[in-house]
């Protein structure tokens, strides 16, 4: 292009929040840096100018850090799947404990000096996620079912993704194989248009019980063609357990009603004694390595005390409260997801635990209303969003001894942390719990007491 801003030997200072490089022009304008790392030294491409910073890309290397391994992917840097999967691990975990000091620095003002943790390793850095989502695109030689490349709708063909369980693949590529044979790229749901019926795939399945879930997603209830697809799924992957349909044009693709096609309507996790059903589009913690290792963690953290209530906002499937319900003399679970609540009250009817209350509702209207009710404990896993502002200022009604916050966004964290310190509370610790290996997302659990 012959307007395009390069600029020359830029030094990575640092990570910044998102996983990009921080640099510095020659006149001392930050630039933001994909796909450099802290010590090297780039040629940036600038791709987007503002006033106070620059975004690019680098572009050539004249210094690489040692720490920089081969990447073992096909499409790294192509698709948006993970943004460190070159990147040596131990270096990994140093730079996200790096970014988590200055981040509650910086937007708290908050000393993470002896509260911060170790951070916990996943026990395992590859084929750690238990669910994909596959989209559909129209190419010159057909459909293509794959991941899409990051900031853009173009789908890129995984060829092999490495943090995906290995049978994942088997799966994308076969359904692609099966999308070619019976549809053509018409087929593809067109957000313009409104046409088509195809929008991608999911894939769920569950370490301890080995289980796997097909979901076929698909703009309305395509009852005809889905049938058309049952058979050949049935036999060409014979190690499915069940495939479900999930319908509706939200742009969110796991977002809409869904039948069962053939096989359970749900999955089922064992982890230790506990038994979880997961409905098709209820959110369960993805690192599917990590699920016994961060219910531990949750446990120590919040220390519990069978003459003391607990409540469990945003609960979900009861991930949380399911197993440290039997630790409790009580346990309030608050979830507005009408799947998940259903699978929550199956969840505790499951494990014959008869002090747990499932509330469905949504987390404003339960604090609303029962701001008299005074937990000893309270956990909460909001969206990225974080707590909403109404909710947090009742939950400081509330007065719980200890708050158990769990999130994988640090922004939102640090500022309902600095509102929850300005109302009494103060930070005991902060432990990061590595769920995202080869991305710059981090899990934090933090606790807080009155």
């Amino acid at each position: 292009m012959e307007n395009e801003k390069i600029l020359t030997e830029i030094v990575i200072e640092k990570f910044l929040n998102g996983g990009q490089g921080l640099g510095h022009d020659e006149e001392g304008k930050p630039v933001f840096v994909e796909g450099a790392y802290p010590g090297e030294i780039v040629d940036v491409r600038v791709e987007s100018e503002k006033k106070n910073f620059m975004l690019g890309k680098a572009v050539n290397w004249k210094y690489r850090i040692p720490e920089r391994n081969q990447p073992v992917c096909k499409v790294f840097r192509k698709c948006g799947a993970c943004e460190w999967l070159d990147l040596d691990y131990n270096f990994q975990l140093a730079s996200k404990e790096t970014i988590i000091t200055e981040q509650f620095q910086r937007l708290g003002n908050i000393d993470t000096t002896g509260l911060l943790q170790p951070i916990l390793a996943s026990a395992g850095t590859l084929s750690t996620r238990n669910k994909m989502v596959y989209a559909c695109m129209g190419t010159p030689g057909g459909i293509v079912l794959g991941l899409k490349e990051k900031a853009s709708n173009r789908v890129i063909e995984p060829k092999g993704c490495k943090i995906a369980d290995e049978k994942f693949e088997k799966i994308r590529m076969t359904m692609q194989e099966i999308f070619n044979e019976l549809f053509t790229t018409e087929d593809i749901f067109h957000e313009r248009s409104r046409r088509g019926f195809l929008r991608g795939i999911a894939v769920r399945k569950t370490e301890y019980t080995g289980q796997y879930m097909l979901i076929l997603i698909t703009s309305f209830n395509a009852n005809k063609q889905v049938n058309m697809i049952k058979g050949k799924v049935k036999s060409r992957l014979s190690f499915v357990d069940s495939m479900i349909q999930v319908y509706g044009k939200k742009k969110t693709l796991l977002a809409g009603e869904y039948n069962t096609v053939f096989g359970k309507g749900t999955l089922t996790e064992k982890i230790e004694w506990f038994d979880y059903n997961i409905p098709p589009t209820s959110f369960f913690q993805t690192n599917t390595k990590m699920l016994k290792s961060l219910l531990e963690t949750i446990k120590e953290i919040a220390q519990p005390n069978r003459e003391e209530v607990l409540l469990d906002l945003y609960g979900g499937v009861g991930f949380f409260s399911i197993y440290l319900a039997p630790l409790y003399k009580k346990v309030i679970l608050v979830e507005s997801q009408h799947d998940s609540v259903k699978a929550a009250v199956a969840n505790a009817s499951l494990n014959k635990l008869t002090n747990l209350s499932v509330k469905g509702m949504m987390v404003e209207d339960y604090v609303d209303e029962s701001v008299s009710i005074q937990p000893n404990t309270l956990i909460v896993d909001p969206p990225r969003a974080g707590i909403d502002k109404t909710v947090l200022t009742k939950i400081i009604e509330m007065a719980p001894g200890k708050i158990v916050y769990v999130s994988c966004d640090l922004g939102t964290l640090v500022r309902d942390c600095v509102i929850l310190q300005e109302a009494g509370y103060k930070i005991d610790l902060i432990q990061p719990v590595d769920m995202f290996p080869h991305t710059a997302h981090i899990e934090n659990i933090v606790r807080l007491s009155r």
